[in-house]
């Protein structure tokens, strides 16, 4: 009995199963990593490249800058936004576009009465 312990006790200290438990583990924290770091990144990003080859003329902006605006003109990857009421023209390449500003209630209300 008191040999059978000893055994198990020295298979535990072995270097080879000290060395599969440690890779094994790696492995596990790789998994784990791509699932909750890399993963929702690459579902952003594709849902972003997404959003901006649907950008049309007309549409509200945010740059990645802030700069917040309306596209008057898109050449390629060239998107011309209008900033303020002064009208400022100022060009972006499509890769630069945060987000599409999503319009309020009042806005829709009152481009539906324009129409």
């Amino acid at each position: 009995m008191l040999n059978a312990a000893r055994n198990v006790v020295l298979a535990a200290e072995s270097p080879m199963g000290g060395t599969l438990a440690t890779v094994a583990f790696s492995v596990i924290m790789l998994v784990v990593l791509y699932v909750v770091m890399i993963l929702p990144q690459r579902r952003s990003e594709k849902r972003q490249k997404l959003e901006r080859s649907k950008l049309k003329v007309g549409d509200q902006v945010i740059t990645i800058g802030g700069l917040v605006g309306k596209i008057v003109n898109i050449k390629d990857d060239d998107i011309t936004i209008a900033s303020s009421v002064a009208q400022t023209m100022v060009t972006f390449r499509r890769d630069a576009i945060n987000l599409m500003q999503q319009p309020t209630t009042a806005q829709a209300a009152k481009s539906e009465k324009k129409k």
